[in-house]
């Protein structure tokens, strides 16, 4: 479950991402279009932001509500520190940037306390290059026109619903039986 939940979540940036970024650039005003640079690693961030909860459960099964504590205090004080300690060098990309690598460190933390009480296992190689693809979309998203916004956009759409195809076929089908159930 949780290699689709990554999955899903990863390559669902491939769209979001450059979708954001043009339809800024084309309805918002030119005052907001220097808030799309940081939209990116905030979207990052509520990814693993998701996988903390997913793991989360973790802790409540075992009923270990001092690692849910501790993990998250973990993730308040590297937000903090990094924030804090990037602030004069990346601008207002350090508070996008910290919420992200906060979440990432909190949700390895809680992986970790897990692992055995949850039983899952994580494909890490695609794991990390899903997250590699994301991170080089965040920087080339940020730097780049909206030409290269709008390929990147054309190309994430299409392997997105290329990998994604036989859980949308799925969803598809759950939703055609209940129609017809109504009937």
């Amino acid at each position: 479950m949780f290699q689709k939940l990554y999955r899903l979540l990863f390559m669902f940036l491939w769209v979001l991402i450059p979708a954001t970024k043009i339809f800024v650039w084309l309805v918002m005003g030119k005052n907001y279009k220097i808030a799309s640079d940081y939209i990116p690693f905030y979207y990052l961030g509520a990814v693993f932001q998701a996988f903390c909860s997913f793991y989360g459960v973790g802790y409540l099964r075992a009923k270990n509500t001092k690692g849910a504590f501790s993990s998250s205090i973990f993730g308040a004080v590297i937000n903090a520190a990094i924030n804090i300690g990037t602030i004069k060098l990346l601008g207002l990309h350090a508070a996008a940037v910290s919420t992200f690598i906060s979440f990432l460190g909190m949700w390895m933390i809680r992986e970790k306390q897990n692992r055995s009480e949850l039983g899952i296992t994580i494909s890490w190689k695609e794991f990390w290059l899903l997250l590699e693809t994301d991170l080089l979309i965040c920087i080339f998203s940020i730097l780049g026109n909206i030409w290269f916004n709008l390929i990147f956009l054309i190309l994430g759409t299409i392997s997105f619903l290329i990998v994604n195809r036989k859980d949308f076929i799925t969803i598809l089908n759950t939703f055609k039986k209940k129609r017809d159930k109504k009937q």
